[in-house]
């Protein structure tokens, strides 16, 4: 099988997955699950790529673990938050906006999701089809970069969930820990996270294009589906707070705090 054959058969499974998810969300009336469907999307199709894939067995192995390690993780943690709760505002909005047409629109939705979630499976094509000898300096560079995300993102949701598990935090803004320098510490590292993904590709064939994945990334948490509608549900639950927030706390790299005018 060639890597283009590969990729066009986990692009489909990945497809016919987030259509399954659609149907599950008819049943749950709830699209806050197309997040799931996605992560866990990501993390099969690399499955299966780096088990097709003919390059040796131990780089496959390493660099499908990370992905899969990536997807578990976070598949579990959006799970635990959304699987029984409400639908996220976002969707509710898109819900209002497209009226009777809603379900179709979805569909669309959920569909282009997985499209992009065949692009974040590109490194673990690469690095499996990838034939001869690579430089095992990127390799090296790859896991720490990767294990620095991880741990970050890992850190930076667990302080978000404690914080939301006290009754006393109803109503405020998270300032413990990560969150005192980085208004969304996670996405910063899971933008580490990919990085670390596209370091481990680049000593492979073709593995340069693998930065398209952290790139993309970025754009979505930036200017997509990340910041953007976050923050606008934070400050019409939150106002001022959120606000004063924002003058204070860096939006995705983490830095120093400073004093807002309104303090």
């Amino acid at each position: 099988m060639t890597p283009e054959e590969a990729w066009l058969v986990a692009l489909a499974g990945i497809l016919v997955l987030m259509s399954l998810f659609w149907w599950i969300h008819l049943r749950k009336a709830n699209a806050s699950i197309v997040d799931i469907g996605w992560v866990l999307g990501i993390g099969l199709g690399s499955i299966y790529l780096g088990w097709m894939g003919p390059a040796p067995l131990l780089p496959r192995f390493i660099m499908t673990g990370m992905v899969v390690l990536w997807s578990l993780r976070l598949g579990i943690h959006l799970a635990r938050r959304v699987w029984r709760g409400p639908e996220d505002p976002r969707f509710v909005d898109l819900r209002n906006r497209f009226g009777e047409k809603s379900d179709l629109a979805f569909l669309g939705i959920f569909e282009l999701q997985g499209l992009a979630g065949a692009i974040f499976v590109l490194p673990v094509l690469f690095v499996s089809w990838s034939p001869g000898s690579v430089d095992t300096s990127w390799q090296w560079a790859g896991v720490i970069v990767w294990l620095m995300g991880w741990y970050g993102e890992s850190l930076a949701d667990l302080q978000l969930s404690r914080f939301k598990g006290r009754a006393s935090s109803a109503g405020q803004v998270c300032r413990s820990g990560l969150w005192a320098y980085s208004r969304h510490p996670n996405y910063f590292f899971e933008f580490v996270l990919w990085v670390g993904i596209a370091l481990y590709a680049t000593g492979s064939t073709l593995g340069a294009w693998s930065w398209v994945c952290p790139l993309l990334m970025l754009i979505l948490l930036v200017k997509g589906s990340g910041i953007p509608p976050t923050e606008a549900q934070a400050i019409k639950t939150r106002g001022d707070l959120y606000r004063q927030y924002q003058e204070e706390v860096s939006a995705l790299v983490p830095w120093f705090p400073h004093k807002s005018r309104r303090g």
